[in-house]
């Protein structure tokens, strides 16, 4: 796994840890924390992914399907 892929997957593994918290208590995020997330994801594979990365990767699909 590349340095790029390996800071990709620790953000995602952040958002899922967040999620987990957030469904023990619904307190911890809101809807709004969610979009910065996502932004932020998004931000981070414009950043470091490549075009065929980003084609391929399945993790916010996954998230948001």
């Amino acid at each position: 796994m590349t340095a790029n892929k390996q800071k990709i997957y620790a953000f995602e593994r952040a958002i899922e840890l967040i999620e987990i918290s957030a469904n023990n208590n619904p307190l911890l995020a809101s809807d709004e924390t969610y979009q910065a997330l996502y932004n932020a994801y998004e931000k981070l594979t414009e950043i470091f992914m490549t075009s065929d990365e980003r084609r391929t990767n399945t993790f916010l699909a996954l998230q948001l399907g």
